[in-house]
């Protein structure tokens, strides 16, 4: 199964995977929101209070995932700075206050809070 959405001239193609993750994140945790999927690559807005909660974002993360083998996700507290595909530029990229990378092939499994210890730390 295959759905369209259509955006200003864009296409984004879901699979049926695609959308079941999407269902699951969407009851998983309030105060998360995935904005867009490129391939592997999961782009998230959340709040600023649910981003202080390492647990909820690992767990979301690895929800949004599912069952990819390799999973990327992006995390903002910002839509309006947030990217929406790769590649992004470098005013999304520093926007960006967490992340989260997963490659099963190689066992690689990541999570990243940028900011970590500042003040302006986000998780």
């Amino acid at each position: 199964m295959l759905r369209r959405f259509y955006m200003a001239s864009a296409c984004f193609c879901l699979t049926a995977g695609q959308l079941a993750a999407q269902a699951r994140t969407e009851s998983a945790k309030p105060g998360f929101r995935e904005i867009s999927v490129d391939r592997v690559q999961h782009f998230v807005v959340a709040s600023s209070r649910s981003m202080r909660d390492r647990a909820a974002v690992l767990t979301f993360a690895k929800t949004l995932c599912g069952t990819q083998r390799v999973c990327f996700v992006h995390f903002w507290t910002s839509e309006a700075q947030a990217g929406r595909r790769i590649p992004m530029t470098d005013r999304q990229v520093d926007a960006m206050v967490a992340s989260y990378n997963r490659n099963l092939n190689t066992g690689n499994d990541a999570f990243q809070c940028y900011n970590f210890g500042s003040k302006g730390e986000h998780c």
